[in-house]
């Protein structure tokens, strides 16, 4: 295992000599994770540190909240495709 010098793990292996590697920005907050070189993931941060996208291969997550860091919308998408749509608890547009 490796760790950067505030202590946040950013590469490790297993017993199979996979490699796992992850990036934090300035924060110490994950922005990305690498497997064996290949981009798994990828997060997004607002200003106050509430998770703003995410993306996982091809999906994609857009989170939006209230002025109390509720999480009243999410946006999940593949492509130019959306998935899933809330808002306010309420789903715009459901596809399975």
């Amino acid at each position: 295992m490796s760790y950067d010098k505030n202590g946040n793990c950013i590469r490790r292996g297993d017993v199979s000599e996979k490699v796992t590697e992850y990036q934090f920005n300035s924060l110490d907050v994950l922005e990305k994770v690498w497997d064996d070189g290949k981009e798994l993931a990828g997060y997004e941060y607002n200003a106050n540190g509430t998770i703003h996208a995410e993306t996982q291969g091809l999906v994609s997550k857009q989170y939006q909240y209230d002025l109390d860091k509720n999480l009243p919308g999410l946006c999940i998408r593949t492509g130019d495709s959306i998935l899933d749509m809330t808002a306010m608890g309420t789903v715009l547009i459901k596809n399975s």
